[in-house]
């Protein structure tokens, strides 16, 4: 399992990296955000469906859930080997840079090894932060992560352009996709955990059926999301990306202040979806401009590099 979701992630990566690089090469600058915009409701609409039918199939088999992806995995191979346009003249062939590759995948496992271990009980703790182990996994995984930027710094052709970071726009663009996602992240993957372990129970689902519910309990954010991507690609023309994603970012805060003034086990799910509502919008906001910020501020013969940047902050 682990090793087909490793190669899940290398396609994941190539896809969602390069289709941002097109869609500014082919897109004019006043379009852009439209078209990043556009995208996004294809990732909501997809995220939905997701939940609700991932759902369904985990109430049924669990192994339905990947099955189910295959069909519309090759319906897509297909489609985008017929329909992407090639590279115009003068984009060279860059090699594949594997010192960086591997240096990237070994602290990445070190480090999500450790917070994993992190997490077991340990000793007399029901967390693990006294083991040992955890501690010589986040030191190895962090220097291994600080050698990576030092080797990408000085390889001709490296996987990680580090000299992108001299660029002020690129670099305010990317950390605060950083803090953005990891405080998204972090909320979305403890109330999917809430609704199935606590909420979803104790009002009467059975343990089962708790996927499925905890999917469509969760839609709201999606759907907000689809509308207000392009949205905040239509504001990216009129007010740029700096004051549009900075409100995206101001709502998305707000949503996390106000899921903790909700009680865990006996909330009203009216205001629970609101709070999602608003979570969905201030995400389509933020994430238009900022990455059209991002791709706009380096050369086009990184733009291609430049996203990876950013999955590598979100991921």
């Amino acid at each position: 399992m682990v090793v087909y979701r490793f190669v899940q992630g290398l396609g994941g990566a190539m896809m969602f990296s390069n289709s941002a690089a097109i869609i500014t090469d082919v897109f004019p600058p006043e379009r852009r955000g439209v078209a990043q915009g556009i995208v996004g409701i294809s990732f909501s609409a997809g995220s939905i469906l997701g939940l609700v039918i991932g759902g369904l199939l985990a109430t049924i088999n669990w192994r339905w859930v990947f099955l189910f992806n295959v069909p519309i995995g090759i319906v897509s191979v297909i489609w985008a080997y017929r329909s992407v346009y090639r590279l115009p003249a003068g984009f060279a062939k860059a090699r594949i840079d594997w010192v960086g590759a591997t240096l990237l995948t070994a602290s990445l496992v070190l480090l999500l090894m450790g917070l994993m271990l992190s997490m077991m009980p340990y000793g007399g703790s029901s967390l693990g932060w006294g083991n040992p182990m955890v501690w010589i996994l986040l030191g190895a995984g962090g220097a291994l992560f600080v050698l990576l930027f030092v080797v990408e710094s000085r390889i001709a052709e490296p996987m990680l352009r580090v000299k992108l970071f001299r660029i002020r726009q690129f670099t305010y663009g990317v950390v605060s996709s950083l803090f953005l996602f990891l405080a998204q992240g972090a909320n979305v993957f403890v109330l999917s955990l809430l609704l199935q372990a606590i909420y979803l129970p104790l009002h009467g689902v059975p343990y089962a059926d708790t996927p499925l519910w905890a999917g469509i309990y969760l839609i709201p954010s999606s759907i907000t999301n689809a509308i207000f991507a392009p949205i905040g690609g239509k504001l990216l023309n009129r007010f740029g990306a700096r004051v549009v994603s900075t409100l995206g970012a101001i709502l998305l805060a707000a949503s996390f202040e106000l899921l903790t003034l909700l009680p865990i086990t006996n909330f009203n799910y009216i205001w629970f979806a609101a709070v999602l509502l608003l979570m969905g919008a201030g995400s389509g906001l933020f994430q238009s401009p900022n990455l059209v910020s991002i791709l706009s501020a380096v050369p086009p013969t990184e733009r291609s590099a430049a996203p990876g940047l950013g999955r590598l902050c979100k991921t």
